[in-house]
């Protein structure tokens, strides 16, 4: 009976390893995705460059969409997680927010987001998983 037992556990154990999503995100790359903009800057200002063509990107699209004459404060904070992958494209995978408009647009944004150039580890393309707290301020 014990025997049974063993093996029966070993199997649910082996079966839900398997079971789970065959995506697998990296959290530290030998290079980070980068966008196009930024592949010839030195390895220690990557992460500036990426942060400034972020926040170029987030606010030319909110430039875009704002009417004119808008007048008034408003704010929102959408703290979205994305993925990075191989291709370069990206896809988001949950967005956490109070208002839903401000998750419809985080979503615009990171779709229309250019192709990456993509992270690297042995060598080769990797998925990265990204997190990013996108906060709108318009006046």
């Amino acid at each position: 009976m014990k025997k049974l037992l063993l093996i029966l556990l070993f199997a649910i154990t082996y079966y839900n390893s398997y079971s789970q999503t065959d995506t697998l995100f990296y959290a530290n790359v030998e290079e980070k995705p980068r966008f196009a903009e930024c592949k010839e800057v030195a390895k220690t200002q990557e992460i500036q460059c990426f942060k400034e063509q972020m926040d170029k990107i987030i606010r030319e699209y909110i430039k875009n969409i704002t009417p004119q004459g808008t007048c008034g404060f408003i704010q929102g904070r959408v703290n979205v997680s994305f993925c990075i992958n191989p291709d370069g494209s990206t896809k988001v995978l949950q967005m956490k927010s109070t208002d839903k408009d401000w998750e419809a647009i985080t979503l615009r944004i990171i779709e229309s987001l250019p192709p990456f150039i993509p992270a690297k580890q042995n060598g080769k393309p990797v998925v990265v998983k990204m997190l990013l707290p996108i906060r709108f301020e318009l006046f």
